[in-house]
């Protein structure tokens, strides 16, 4: 059976399983890992396990407990946000504007190719080309090249020049 196109608008569970693409207009629940060409999501998303993709895009708050695996991430993130791990070349993660309150995103581990970070907290980035923007706080960077450190950012242990 091919996989087949989600959308939800409102909000659902979303069951463990393929699907060629998922879109999520409101507020939507994965239960169990899921692989999916593409997520496209205006709202919330919640993953209980791992999620794999091409490409994932978010406008609003993610929470995903396991690992993210994409070739491209980028993702505009609502306050309460939190990736466990996350594994792409491409990786983009940003706060959604808002004058309410500062957004943060906690993640545990970044792994990627072309990593930018703002308002980003995270336990550890691995990366080729990495570009922190403002509001982060790393506690170990390892990467090949530093294209940007933000004087508004704070990095704890940082190796450069290394080939990943």
């Amino acid at each position: 059976m091919a996989p087949k196109n989600l959308d939800i608008e409102g909000i659902s569970e979303i069951a463990k399983g393929k699907y060629k693409h998922l879109h999520v207009d409101g507020e939507g629940i994965v239960k169990g890992d899921i692989e999916c060409r593409t997520i496209d999501v205006d709202g919330s998303i919640k993953f209980t396990s791992d999620c794999e993709c091409k490409r994932i895009l978010v406008e609003g708050e993610i929470y995903l407990v396991g690992t993210l695996t994409a070739e491209d991430v980028d993702i505009n993130f609502a306050p309460n946000s939190y990736i466990h791990k996350i594994k792409a070349p491409l990786i983009h993660l940003e706060p959604r504007k808002s004058k309410k309150q500062e957004t943060i995103l906690k993640v545990d581990k970044i792994i990627g190719d072309d990593i930018t970070l703002e308002n980003v907290h995270v336990k550890s980035v691995k990366g080729n080309q990495v570009t922190i923007n403002k509001g982060c706080i790393i506690e170990s960077l390892v990467c090949q090249r530093l294209e940007k450190l933000s004087k508004q950012s704070h990095i704890q242990i940082i190796q450069q020049g290394v080939t990943l």
